[in-house]
This record gives structure tokens, C-alpha cells and sequence, in this order.
């Protein structure tokens, strides 16, 4: 990719930009301020007050999406970190805790949904129903704890800076990611994890992944025929179509016996991936493959590649998918030199080592 060239994403990316980005002003959106950690639902969705049932002045994230999918302008839901911006006395007991509650829900509206870095939530199920629109940003698990995140998409989804984590051994888990027939997805440094043995990403409509680490999670054990989980990290069935750019697919889990595999239709690349097992098709001349050295902690969810990595500083400063770049899941600055060869450049992946 020459010095300057823009990127070019796919027309169906590009479609579903648009999708989420009018050209004129829209109308106010509702702004909600989640406040409280529990589960409560939402009084009267369509007051554009977010109150829950059991207490009229909390809101929760649960009631706040409620009330988004009400409100015929779309919503935008903030959630604090509650480490450091929840009051004591407003969580579900005597003293708040310090993530919030497990939510089931439907988005059916237009909802954006923004923690920060340090927003956590125990266990998050979110479908986007056909015609609906989810952006999530700065959202992941609960360190410590594996309360699964996934996410089904029917309509349109953006994921920016997050961590959607499905693992669930050893009761099995969902893929972190079904896009159907009907769905349109783009996920933008952010990490993708399950232990699905059909993959940790299920894709049967578009998916565009951007500087994302797509990561199968497989466990492994001394004296066991078989091992636990998928090398799958993205399953592309029926007419799906997936597109990387930027992105690695890298097995993690307690010594993985696999390298990352794809399965169904082969993805796009639009350069700089790195498929620890090449899924055939045309290949950009940037893309690697091989081990990607790399290991994911499932207690503090923390993807860390190994000092000699594949992907620490494999993008160039100046190609756009570097340079566009500002900081990575983590809230890193992005460009440094993190191979040691007095260079700076971008690390494929959601993570900046």
C-alpha cells in the first residue's frame, strides 16, 4: 500500500457507514447517564426518563435501553467508570459494586452505548434486531470473573475499543460475535474471544474487522486426547462476506495444540493480516502467517504478543491504517516502536505492545 493511498474499505462497508453517519444534522438525540450498577427495567419506556421500577431515580443500563429503544431520535447511553464515578449508596446494596449487572436485551432502536477504558460489565447479551443500529465503544468483561459478552446482530453494529469475550469453559459458550443473513457488522480495534467450537466468530451477513484481534480460545490438557474449545476464529457461512484489514486471527487459551484457522468463505484481505493458518484466496503482499506468539489472560483479559511477535510494528507509520490510528483497545497511543529496531509503526491487532 503506497504512501498516501487511502484506504479503501468495501462498498458494503462503506454502505454501512452511512448507515450509522447521516449527511445532515440529525435531529437531538436523547442523552441517558446510567447511575446505578443493577438490573432494574425501565417504569414507562417512551417518557424519555430512564427510571427504573423498583426506584424511580436510578437508571440502569437495562432501563437505559429501554428508554433508547423508545425514543424515536435514537440515544446515546454513557456509562460511567464506576471505579471512580459511582457515589457509594448507589449500587443494588449498602455499597456499590464495581461493574454492572448482567443485561439481556434487544436493541431495536438507534443506540449508541460509550463507557471508557475502564467500563466493565458482568455478563452482556445484546441482540440488534433487523433494522436496528448498535455503536458500543470502551465496553469489556469484568476482570476476574467469566460472565460471557456476546453479540447477535440482525442489523447494524459498530464496536470500537472493546473486548467481547464469550469464553465459558467448561460449560461451552456462544460465539462473541453471530452476524446472520441479514446482518452488518464493523469492529474496530477491539478483540474478539470464544472458546465456540464453531468459531469465535460466526459470520453469515458482512463483517468488516479493523485493526481487530480475532481469537479462537483453546484449551489443552496433559494426558487429553482432545482439546477444549476451537481453533475457528471466524466462520464465514451461506453468501457472508468478511473483510480485514489491519487484523490478526491467533489462537490463546492454556497451550493451544492449533494455529488459528478461518472456515466457510475465505476473507477478504485489504492488507496487513496476519492468519496464523492461510485461509486461501488472494493474499496482499503485506499479510503474514505463522504463529503469532501471542496469549490472552482470561482473568484480566489482557492479549499480549511475545518480544519477537509477527505483529509488533508490522504496519508502517505512514500507511493509513497506521496513521489514522490514534490509540488501541487499551487506550495506548498507537505508532510506537515496540520491536526494538528504533522505528516506530503499528501492531496488527487490537493491541499496541
Amino acid at each position: 500500500m503506497a504512501k498516501h493511498r487511502l484506504f479503501i474499505l468495501p462498498l458494503a462497508a462503506s454502505a454501512l457507514l452511512g448507515t450509522l453517519t447521516a449527511c445532515d444534522p440529525p435531529p437531538p438525540r436523547l442523552q441517558i447517564r446510567v447511575t446505578s450498577d443493577g438490573a432494574g427495567r425501565d417504569a414507562a419506556p417512551g417518557d424519555r426518563r430512564c427510571a427504573t421500577e423498583a426506584d424511580g431515580q436510578l437508571c440502569t443500563l437495562a432501563a437505559a435501553i429501554d428508554e433508547a429503544n423508545a425514543s424515536p431520535t435514537g440515544a446515546d447511553i454513557a456509562l460511567p467508570n464506576l471505579d471512580e464515578e459511582l457515589p457509594p449508596g448507589e449500587g443494588t446494596g449498602p455499597e456499590p459494586s464495581r461493574y454492572y449487572s448482567s443485561v439481556e436485551a434487544v436493541i431495536t432502536g438507534d443506540v449508541r452505548i460509550t463507557g471508557d477504558h475502564g467500563t466493565r460489565v458482568s455478563g452482556l447479551h445484546l441482540t440488534v434486531a433487523g433494522g436496528a443500529k448498535l455503536v458500543m465503544t470502551q465496553i469489556r468483561p469484568m476482570e476476574g470473573i467469566e460472565q460471557p459478552i456476546w453479540l447477535q446482530v440482525d442489523g447494524t453494529l459498530l464496536v470500537e475499543q472493546s473486548i467481547i469475550e464469550a469464553n465459558a469453559w467448561p460449560l461451552g459458550a456462544l460465539p462473541a460475535l453471530n452476524v446472520t443473513a441479514s446482518g452488518s457488522a464493523i469492529v474496530i480495534d477491539s478483540i474478539l474471544t470464544s472458546d465456540n467450537p464453531a468459531g469465535a466468530v460466526l459470520n453469515a451477513g458482512t463483517l468488516v474487522a479493523i485493526r481487530a484481534s480475532i481469537a479462537p480460545s483453546q484449551l489443552c490438557f496433559s494426558g487429553q486426547p482432545t482439546c477444549f474449545g476451537s481453533s475457528t476464529a471466524i466462520n464465514t457461512t451461506g453468501s457472508g462476506q468478511t473483510h480485514l484489514a489491519g487484523s490478526a486471527a491467533l489462537i490463546v487459551g492454556v497451550d493451544p495444540a492449533d494455529q488459528a484457522r478461518c472456515a466457510g468463505n475465505v476473507p477478504v484481505s485489504h492488507g496487513f493480516v496476519h492468519l496464523e493458518t492461510p485461509c486461501g484466496g488472494p493474499t496482499s503482499p503485506s499479510d503474514s502467517s505463522g504463529p503469532a506468539e501471542a496469549t490472552y489472560d482470561r482473568l484480566s483479559h489482557a492479549l499480549t504478543a511475545s518480544s519477537t511477535s509477527p505483529l509488533r510494528d508490522a504496519i508502517p507509520l505512514d500507511e493509513t491504517l497506521c496513521a489514522d490510528a490514534s490509540i488501541d483497545v487499551r487506550g495506548v497511543t498507537r505508532g510506537l516502536d515496540s520491536n526494538g529496531d528504533g522505528r516506530g509503526g503499528c501492531d496488527i491487532g487490537a493491541v499496541e505492545n
